[in-house]
């Protein structure tokens, strides 16, 4: 496929545009967990601010398509933060949020102003990390495709969300359930500010009920490719 599009494809004036290749990321973020178990009717809920650092790229992307209007590879994302959450019945704490990601996605530009692309993130989490109050949200085989236009790229996706309160705990009792994400970003250049909205749902049935867990995640941030 590379070495036919390389053939009949016109030369554009750039390459791919979507960072989907490489990009450093800054970010802000405000997550809000909540866990409720029906049998009692208690719940308790952790949320609060904090800002990472991200490294998203695709090795085989960067190696073979760096410069072609299509690409297709690898997806590997990783980061690390800090920030200040409060939970229920919990004294404040400073919760390191640790940041991972790995799966595929292909990105093909048809003109200099439009390009599309996709990202399969076959699994990907956030655990945060106090040695003691830690929970984590994730995402698997989450769908996300993408519409570059001129300065404006807007994504959305969909997938399996996955949210404990422990990472210690087995995957088996994880709640599971749907994740969905939204996100928009303008550039200047190979700069870009972005704005994203992402929602965990789960439920894990226990012999005294079902706990059912959600969380929200707001970001604001600043990229470079």
């Amino acid at each position: 496929m590379f070495f036919i599009c390389g053939a009949v494809c016109p030369a554009l004036s750039a390459e791919s545009s979507l960072g989907y290749t490489r990009e450093f990321q800054v970010l802000a973020t405000y997550t809000t967990k909540s866990s409720e178990l029906s049998a009692s009717g208690t719940s308790a809920t952790v949320a609060g601010p904090a800002i990472d650092v991200r490294l998203n790229f695709s090795l085989l992307g960067w190696l073979l398509f760096d410069d072609s209007r299509f690409m297709i590879g690898d997806h590997i994302g990783f980061g690390i933060g800090a920030g200040y959450f409060s939970k229920t019945g919990v004294s404040s704490t400073i919760l390191m949020p640790v940041n991972f990601e790995g799966g595929l996605k292909a990105a093909y530009k048809i003109s200099d102003s439009l390009e599309v692309g996709i990202k399969w993130i076959y699994i990907g989490a956030t655990q945060y990390m106090d040695y003691k109050n830690d929970f984590y949200i994730g995402q698997k085989n989450a769908f996300a495709p993408s519409v570059r236009y001129n300065d404006i790229m807007a994504t959305v996706g969909v997938g399996t969300a996955t949210i404990a309160d422990n990472p210690k705990l087995s995957k088996s009792d994880a709640a599971t359930g749907l994740y969905l994400m939204a996100e928009g970003r303008y550039f200047f250049g190979n700069k870009y500010l972005l704005v994203r909205a992402e929602k965990f749902n789960g439920t894990f049935d226990l012999t005294v009920g079902t706990r059912t867990d959600s969380a929200t995640q707001f970001t604001v941030g600043f990229g470079m490719m």
